[in-house]
């Protein structure tokens, strides 16, 4: 059996083996917790940013319109549907954050100058989903960069 190089050894732990087929077993044995850790971290990823999602509904946001509505103090929660539909999915090596009410939160989100029946009403944009990734993804991404670093160091 060839010994394994030099070079290959500086990895952590892997002047341990005493042969490529010891260690090439070992790399199939680290993939599968890779993937595992991935979907792990997915899921994670997924519960964490939709819970920050819902929480911003129903809480007057800075730079927000001033609502007009019977429900002043809490915006965007008339019934809680456009609340209680944030969901996620994992799907392969992804984490997919969506909403069952679509177009209404599309509509929350940029704001529309033509709602209502007759198409006149304003909506002004009340962003949540947009300020919720443009601060949690860096704040996640730098997390799991320094966990995996720890793993590999």
């Amino acid at each position: 059996m060839a010994a394994i190089p030099s070079y290959v050894r500086k990895l952590k732990g892997a002047q341990k083996y005493k042969s490529f087929r010891q260690f090439g077993s070992e790399l199939k044995s680290m993939a599968k917790d890779l993937d595992s850790f991935q979907k792990k971290a997915l899921t994670e990823t997924g519960r964490y940013l939709v819970t920050q999602i819902k929480n911003r509904y129903g809480v007057h946001q800075a730079g927000w319109a001033p609502t007009k509505t019977d429900h002043p103090d809490t915006p965007l929660y008339d019934t809680g549907a456009l609340r209680k539909s944030v969901k996620f999915q994992v799907v392969l090596d992804t984490v997919r954050i969506y909403t069952d009410e679509e177009k209404l939160a599309i509509i929350h989100e940029f704001g529309t100058a033509n709602a209502g029946r007759n198409r006149n009403t304003v909506i002004p944009a009340r962003p949540i989903w947009r300020p919720v990734y443009e601060k949690e993804i860096p704040r996640i991404v730098l997390e799991l960069n320094s966990y995996i670093s720890s793993i590999i160091s």
